[in-house]
């Protein structure tokens, strides 16, 4: 039987094996977004977390 708390902590886990971003993931996020590439992104909300979902 599962603990309801257990089940709460699994869901504050990082899914990948990344401690901490570093800046430059989130300068190439904006260097990106400053792009060409992303001439038809718009109104999007981009998180630079490695997965990262605080519920």
């Amino acid at each position: 039987m599962s603990h309801p708390e257990v089940a709460a902590d699994d869901a504050y886990k990082n899914p990948m094996p990344v401690e901490l971003i570093e800046a430059v993931d989130i300068s190439n996020a904006i260097v990106f977004l400053a792009s060409d590439e992303a001439r038809y992104v718009t109104g999007v909300a981009m998180p630079v977390d490695a997965g990262y979902n605080n519920r």
